[in-house]
């Protein structure tokens, strides 16, 4: 039976019971004075929906703007390639790469924490001068940090201001390596907005094993896609094991088992909470012992996420698990912050342009109690519903 105008269930679009198309009908309708004024009524309350998301994208702009500002005239251009490139000279000229008096400098200064295969790959570069090597490499890093962008979901127009976001601008800034990490994340969970499951087999196994091997293997505390792919496809993880296990073996005549302790050794050192440019750990909260096992655990959820939103949710963990994250390593939040209320999503955002680090852990305990609210696959909201009194439901 067909329903009549404003019959039926309120839904997406509708207001007080009606349809978008009923508020236009009212507003031609030349009845009388009341539908009029009843048109009238249905278009303010349209109009003032969208003033609180107006009000917040105005907040984040001017947050947004402010950070810009500082990174622009505060920020060294290119550090986090420069990095790497000083302990690559150190190391042809026999020095320590690792550097433990690094730790109390700053800047270009501050210590090389990537893995010793690292440094074959990036010595050539240095006899080449510096403005050569980082002009191309800036530009490849903007040009994954849009293409992450679209395929997460955002069209041409807000992929392109979503890069002003922090967590982008800074790394694509310092070009620091974090968006070839994420746009190889994304690269593995997301098409076209679309979640993809490695169990789809929809690419080569090589292929899935190797961007979760990739991102693991740069940064061993964000294993967490690896782990993904390991749980719903082995075979392809296996190959990316053996794909990083082989650049391991081809630069270990290089590099000798010496180099291996002395990153193993850094790596401790970048776990000290007290350390000035550790970034936003949860270890300066909870203490390296507990933060250490909360990692853990983050690694072993992994094999509890739902399927369906699976991107989302190992992002989060990856954040969480993340030893000494940086604001870039927040990025691993933006597919959570696509999924949850849009209005959650903005204030996330917000917080985390603050660079203040209670407010950005905040965004990333929001979002996750948002997402876990309204996946299907958990089904918190009704388990919380059962528990509130009635009358608290009725509110």
């Amino acid at each position: 039976m067909r329903q009549g105008r404003g019959e039926g269930r309120p839904g997406v679009g509708s207001i007080h019971g009606r349809t978008m198309g009923d508020v236009e009908e009212l507003a031609g309708d030349t009845v009388g004075p009341v539908t009029r004024l009843e048109a009238a009524s249905e278009r303010r309350v349209i109009r003032l929906g969208h003033l609180p998301g107006a009000m917040l994208l105005a907040l984040l702009a001017l947050v947004i703007a402010r950070a810009q500002h500082r990174l622009w005239w505060h920020y060294p251009i290119g550090v986090d390639l420069e990095i790497p490139l000083r302990a690559a000279q150190r190391w042809i000229a026999g020095g320590d790469a690792y550097l433990a008096a690094a730790f109390h400098l700053h800047g270009v200064d501050l210590p090389f924490l990537y893995p010793p295969f690292v440094l074959p790959i990036v010595a050539p570069l240095t006899d080449l001068p510096r403005a050569v090597v980082l002009a191309p490499w800036l530009l490849l890093l903007v040009g994954v940090a849009y293409a992450s962008a679209r395929r997460l979901g955002f069209g041409p127009l807000v992929a392109g201001l979503v890069l002003l976001w922090p967590p982008y601008a800074e790394a694509l800034l310092g070009g620091n390596i974090q968006i070839l990490l994420f746009g190889a994340f994304i690269a593995l969970m997301y098409r076209d907005g679309r979640q993809l499951d490695p169990r789809a087999r929809e690419r080569p196994a090589i292929v899935d094993g190797a961007l979760g091997a990739f991102v693991a293997a740069v940064k061993v505390s964000q294993v967490h896609a690896w782990v993904y792919v390991l749980r719903r496809r082995p075979a392809a993880a296996a190959l990316g094991l053996v794909v990083v296990g082989v650049v391991v073996l081809v630069t270990l005549p290089l590099l000798g088992t010496d180099r291996w302790l002395e990153w193993a050794a850094q790596a401790s050192r970048a776990a000290d909470p007290t350390w000035g440019s550790i970034g936003f750990p949860l270890s300066r909260y909870t203490g390296l012992p507990i933060s250490l096992a909360v990692a853990a655990l983050s690694v072993v959820a992994v094999f509890a996420v739902p399927p369906r939103q699976a991107g989302a949710w190992v992002g989060i963990l990856t954040v969480i698990g993340s030893a000494s994250p940086h604001i870039f390593a927040f990025l691993f939040l933006l597919p959570a912050m696509r999924l949850v209320p849009r209005g959650i999503g903005l204030i996330a955002a917000l917080l985390i342009a603050t660079y203040v680090a209670a407010l950005i852990w905040s965004a990333v305990a929001l979002v996750s109690l948002a997402l876990a609210v309204t996946d299907r696959d958990i089904r918190l909201g009704p388990r919380v519903a059962r528990w509130l009194p009635r009358n608290q439901l009725a509110r």
